[in-house]
């Protein structure tokens, strides 16, 4: 029976629950044990042994068990299941069991009797192949859970599950664990609503997190926001396609995020020591705030020279959080030895430092400085700044023309008000002032002494900006 959707789980679950006095039934060409009370089970198990116990390896003690006998062979659990009862009244041992071709109808649970089932605390639970149609939750007990080829109808949780949470093929509605210690944290070809760890200890152990191939609508680590820090030694996401995926104060070795579709990431406040490793990936936003990398860095920061940053940074942040986001891959930009990505950033930052710190005449003059050079990042806008000064400056000049000099006499004059000798004779007039030559053959009178300063002044700076525009790109 592998689990292949939630809606051909609820149609098997309500076509078992209306049955009534049969032992067994043929369903798809699988045989379906019915099982209504631990006397049934234990004589059920007996033939066919699919409650086995298994040692402190995780291993099954019965080595002489033929799985080919399971094959299509399932059994349906009728009555709640208490993990002990199974334990004791089967007289397997209390470090841990693999159930293996159940559909349990009812409950299944472990009571808290850690007094009286002392070794359980070491144990684990492995399911293989089973249908769950409730939620199972787990207070201290047992320290591993793994299932195989399983679907979840109901949520799954735990409380201080120390040592591993692994699932493989299985469906899943959500998973919650609430612990202050894991070892290991493994999902393969997974689905699942929700993926949540809530740490209860200041600074909680999350060692090894691999998950690939998986689709997950929100993956949540940290949620509850109680630790300093998370300290992780790697966290690995591959092939996955997840709706949300955050991590808060992680402290870890490793960072891959690969071949990934997520639509939105969030990896706050953290330090990564080692490896930051995220390529070829497809997200709508991406939260790096207040993140720091230690180690090597291989990040793919090309969706910069394409990407609508107002959507990609802003996401849930105010202007001056988005401000410290941008901050994150500027220095992932200048690793990466990418000055173009590095510019295009830069004057994001300061369209939103604008936004979030000037006000009034400080945001006019911001403004200005943002369309006429980009905040000093893109040369193509202080190119055609040049130009534009050059030319309204010229067309001023020409309609006055009567204010400049040539030798002893107007322009007006010397020209006999020749239209197109005063427009060529005024725009050189610009040039020559924009560029501060003056060569003496043209000079102002009057009013245009202060404007051709003032325009010899705007010259000086505009260039100045060219030339830093082109040594932040190439220096």
């Amino acid at each position: 029976m592998a689990c292949t959707s939630f809606e051909n789980a609820k149609a098997l679950v309500n076509s078992l629950t209306q049955l009534d006095g049969e032992e067994s039934i043929i369903m798809e060409g699988a045989t379906y044990h019915l099982v209504n009370s631990y006397d049934d089970l234990i004589k059920l198990n007996n033939k066919f042994n699919f409650i086995r116990s298994l040692n402190r390896n995780g291993k099954d003690d019965d080595v002489k068990h033929e799985g080919s006998l399971l094959e299509n062979v399932f059994f349906v659990i009728r009555f709640d299941i208490e993990l002990s009862s199974i334990q004791k009244k089967a007289g397997l041992l209390l470090e841990g069991l693999r159930i293996s071709n159940c559909v349990f109808l009812g409950e299944l649970k472990k009571d808290i009797q850690s007094d009286d089932d002392p070794n359980w605390e070491e144990g684990s639970l492995v399911l293989d192949r089973c249908l769950i149609k409730n939620e199972i939750r787990f207070v201290f007990n047992p320290v591993s859970f793994e299932a195989y080829d399983c679907c979840f109808m109901g949520s799954v949780s735990f409380h201080d599950l120390r040592d591993t949470f692994a699932g493989y093929f299985c469906d899943f509605t959500q998973i919650e664990i609430q612990t202050a210690h894991i070892d290991n944290l493994v999902l393969e070809e997974c689905s699942a609503k929700s993926l949540l760890i809530n740490f209860d200890s200041h600074q909680p152990i999350l060692n090894v997190v691999e998950i690939t191939h998986c689709r997950i609508e929100d993956i949540s680590f940290n949620s509850n926001n109680y630790a300093a820090r998370v300290i992780n030694k790697k966290l690995v996401l591959i092939g996955n396609d997840i709706k949300n995926f955050t991590t808060k104060k992680l402290h870890a070795k490793t960072l891959w995020i690969n071949k990934c579709t997520i639509e939105n990431i969030m990896v706050e406040k953290s330090i990564i020591d080692a490896d930051f490793i995220m390529v070829e990936n497809t997200f709508d936003t991406i939260n790096l705030r207040g993140t720091y990398f230690r180690g090597k860095i291989l990040f793919d920061i090309s969706f910069i020279e394409y990407g609508d940053m107002n959507r990609i940074f802003k996401y849930n942040l105010r202007d001056t959080e988005t401000i410290e986001n941008v901050n994150v891959f500027i220095r992932l930009a200048n690793q990466n030895n990418d000055t173009d990505a590095e510019l295009k950033l830069k004057y994001f930052q300061s369209v939103q430092k604008n936004k979030a710190y000037n006000t009034g005449v400080k945001y006019i003059a911001n403004k200005v400085l943002d369309i006429t050079t980009g905040y000093f990042t893109n040369y193509r806008r202080i190119v055609l700044t040049m130009i534009a000064t050059i030319v309204i400056f010229g067309a001023v000049y020409s309609l006055f023309p009567q204010y400049i000099l040539v030798g002893d006499t107007t322009l007006d004059i010397a020209t006999n008000n020749n239209t197109v000798l005063v427009i060529v004779n005024s725009f050189y007039f610009s040039l020559i002032s924009y560029t501060t030559i003056g060569y003496g053959d043209l000079s102002p009178i009057g009013i245009f002494k202060l404007l051709s300063g003032i325009e010899g002044m705007l010259g000086v700076l505009i260039s100045a900006s060219l030339v830093t525009v082109f040594a932040r790109k190439f220096l």
